[in-house]
């Protein structure tokens, strides 16, 4: 038994009644050059910290290079271009 969803096109699946679809601008060299030049800061800070923090663990465990993984978010949460400050009571500060 067919279904008349799985006939329609997507385009048409895909919009409520009476709404019409929104196009968006094509990307232009420099929105290419600025997304490709975000990438390999992100993967630059991604592949040797991530390597990193493995064998931190698998060699020291992870309670001896929690200073590294502190680092790692400070940088990932720098690239974003955001800041970020967490308080942490002293009550949850120390796993037991």
């Amino acid at each position: 038994m067919l279904r008349a969803d799985v006939l329609m096109a997507d385009s048409e699946r895909n919009q409520p009644s009476g709404e019409v679809a929104v196009e968006l601008a094509s990307d232009t060299l420099k929105d290419q050059l600025i997304s490709a030049g975000l990438w390999a800061a992100g993967v630059a800070w991604l592949a040797p910290m991530m390597g990193l923090q493995m064998l931190g663990h698998r060699l020291v465990g992870p309670e001896r290079i929690q200073w590294l993984e502190r680092l790692y978010t400070r940088g990932q949460v720098a690239l974003t271009g955001s800041r970020w400050h967490s308080v942490v009571p002293i009550c949850f500060s120390r796993i037991t």
